[in-house]
């Protein structure tokens, strides 16, 4: 009886340390998949917010981007404004130019023209004064030539005067 009882009371011993070695394993391998699990979680946390911050320079390159060809657009479209510009002012440089010599060639033409009427008039005013002296020559001569007639009529009165008183 007491041997049976020894043999019971060691083998509740042993089913208790059995029980014990059970439950100690269990709970180390429910800490082990805990640890897993919080590993797990961290390197899914940290591939996460690789991805995140992969994301936000992708997001600011494709930003800075954007900006710098907006820059070159409006650089671009400055030049282009500015180049419109000097062609309008070297456009209208030139057309003042050619008014300019439009206007100088018409001073030109009218000084001309106004040379050539004065030369006109003097040739006018020269064939007028020559007519004037040639009539003035004329009447002069017709003046002398009756005068000379007068001059042999009353020689000739006085002769014959003469003869007569001579009779």
């Amino acid at each position: 009886m007491m041997m049976m009882m020894m043999m019971m009371m060691m083998m509740m011993m042993m089913m208790m340390m059995m029980m014990m070695m059970m439950m100690m394993m269990m709970m180390m391998m429910m800490m082990m998949m805990m640890m897993m699990m919080m590993m797990m979680m961290m390197m899914m946390m940290m591939m996460m917010m690789m991805m995140m911050m992969m994301m936000m320079m992708m997001m600011m390159m494709m930003m800075m981007m954007m900006m710098m060809m907006m820059m070159m657009m409006m650089m671009m479209m400055m030049m282009m404004m500015m180049m419109m510009m000097m062609m309008m002012m070297m456009m209208m440089m030139m057309m003042m130019m050619m008014m300019m010599m439009m206007m100088m060639m018409m001073m030109m033409m009218m000084m001309m023209m106004m040379m050539m009427m004065m030369m006109m008039m003097m040739m006018m005013m020269m064939m007028m004064m020559m007519m004037m002296m040639m009539m003035m020559m004329m009447m002069m001569m017709m003046m002398m030539m009756m005068m000379m007639m007068m001059m042999m009529m009353m020689m000739m009165m006085m002769m014959m005067m003469m003869m007569m008183i001579a009779f």
